[in-house]
């Protein structure tokens, strides 16, 4: 059994899963996600800046949640601190492993980056999470979270050097994939715009206005 939550908690992001795998593995994290647990934990953090992306995430009607099936050891074993599935027409889903994290800083950059990658479908990025299969779309849209949520870490004040320092070293990582798959140096910039405009449109949603770029955009980056 635990076997089972174990892939329905990761998605089974090995495989290339359909749409109506996708859809269905979505109704499952939904159906046992604690949304409770998870607003009072995140509540509980002291940072005003952290709680206004929290509103925003409400506003926007993305869905966050803990995991409420894995017991404590099953979910400390999980590689993942959180995940994101966008899905056409239904609510952003960001599902968090609670029991993974052991400091503040830490839970607040789990929950800057998924809430970038919730911005995927409203941003016009993609219209659905992007998988691992798509090599390009899926590095890509690293690359936007982890920018975005360092842009927010700085913008809250948050005491977060150490995690910074690794999201660009996990940025670094991504972009040598994108280099090996022919992608430019403006690419990846590009990559690193979309995730900052993506963490404005949610921290400062009535400064900014985000636009979808065009298909023109995109191939003048390639």
């Amino acid at each position: 059994m635990f076997t089972r939550l174990i892939n329905v908690a990761g998605f089974g992001f090995q495989n290339s899963l359909d749409q109506r795998e996708l859809q269905r593995r979505y109704d499952d994290i939904l159906r046992h996600l604690d949304v409770r647990r998870a607003r009072l934990q995140l509540s509980s953090i002291d940072n005003a800046g952290f709680q206004e992306l929290l509103v925003q995430l409400d506003d926007l009607s993305i869905v966050i949640g803990a995991d409420a099936l894995l017991p404590v050891d099953a979910a400390r074993a999980l590689p993942r601190f959180g995940l994101t599935l966008v899905l056409p027409k239904r609510r952003p889903l960001i599902w968090l492993n609670l029991f993974k994290h052991t400091d503040a800083i830490t839970l607040i950059d789990t929950v800057a980056h998924e809430a970038i990658h919730a911005t995927v479908n409203l941003l016009g990025r993609h219209p659905q999470t992007p998988q691992p299969t798509n090599e390009l779309a899926y590095h890509a849209e690293e690359i936007v979270a982890l920018s975005g949520a360092n842009w927010i870490l700085n913008r809250i004040g948050a005491p977060a050097n150490h995690q910074i320092a690794q999201n660009l070293a996990t940025i670094d990582h991504h972009a040598e994939i994108l280099i090996g798959l022919g992608r430019s140096p403006a690419f990846l910039q590009q990559k690193s715009a979309e995730g900052v405009a993506a963490a404005k449109f949610l921290m400062e949603p009535h400064l900014i206005e985000v636009a979808a770029p065009t298909l023109a955009d995109l191939n003048a980056c390639r």
